[in-house]
């Protein structure tokens, strides 16, 4: 059986691929920038763009299932983006692994309609992440590296943020597996943490102070408009903010662990690999 990945240029996305390949499985892996992806033995690398359906046929080739995710950056409403495609794999029968966000549970979203078409393939599975640690060293990066605080709005919530390697290996499990079809899936990390909390976390791996900073939504936006976020993007991350703050996504699941056998990592593990980040 050979596995299309989509995403592969990604930490999500290469993650899957580097899993699905010690496995031994047969993999595709698909970008816009196939010249970017990282070169594995025994790993095929395709052209896929989401906006380009002729690049469809080639990537579905003798393809038996499909990780989707949502492109990065947005490019539009996920459903608008990646249904065309989604449909064309679901024709060919192919099992659908949609790495979703954790999210779609308190609130409608785009990912919410991939979701339900989704569920009306023959074989799929859902794999919803909570919060990326991956934010720290990424979109957080540069305030934390060059004036040692972590402006956000996230109140004094708890969150279980996952390292984006993890939701790639619990993703390509679900795709491997075939008992867990038809089934979705919470993914965290192993604990739950104020954003004041992984702030010293991520100062201790730096050996430097980093302090949370409190912001009020307006004041985020603005921030987020300024780094040129296209305004409808800015508006979804702040719903996930107000979602976080309700601590409705607070707890950590064992999904991982009932995936893969494994413990995720923690914040503390994530820190020490991407400390270099913050330096």
């Amino acid at each position: 059986m050979k596995t299309l990945v989509t995403g592969s240029t990604g930490k999500v996305g290469a993650a899957v691929v580097e899993a699905l390949a010690i496995a031994g499985q047969e993999v595709r892996a698909a970008s816009r920038s196939p010249e970017n992806v990282a070169a594995i033995d025994g790993v095929e690398v395709v052209r896929f763009d989401y906006a380009d359906p002729a690049t469809f046929a080639e990537s579905l080739k003798d393809v038996d299932r499909v990780f989707l995710m949502e492109p990065q950056p947005a490019v539009g409403p996920a459903d608008e983006v990646m249904l065309p495609m989604l449909e064309a794999a679901m024709q060919r029968e192919c099992k659908i692994v949609l790495l979703s966000s954790a999210s779609v549970i308190l609130q409608q979203e785009p990912l919410s309609r991939v979701e339900e078409v989704v569920q009306k393939a023959a074989r799929w599975v859902i794999v919803r992440a909570n919060w990326f640690m991956d934010n720290f060293h990424t979109w957080w990066a540069e305030p934390i590296k060059y004036n040692g605080i972590l402006p956000l709005p996230a109140g004094d919530a708890l969150t279980p943020f996952i390292d984006a390697r993890d939701v790639g290996a619990a993703a390509a499990a679900a795709l491997m597996r075939e008992d867990i079809n038809g089934k979705v899936f919470q993914l965290t990390g192993p604990e739950a943490l104020r954003y004041d909390d992984a702030a010293a976390v991520l100062g201790q791996a730096i050996q430097s102070e980093v302090r949370y900073v409190p912001m009020e939504d307006d004041e985020f936006a603005k921030t987020l408009s300024q780094a040129g976020l296209p305004e409808e993007y800015v508006a979804y991350i702040l719903s996930l903010f107000r979602v976080t703050r309700t601590g409705r996504l607070s707890q950590p699941t064992r999904d991982f662990e009932r995936l893969t056998g494994k413990t995720p990592r923690s914040l503390r593990e994530y820190a020490a690999d991407y400390r270099e980040m913050w330096q």
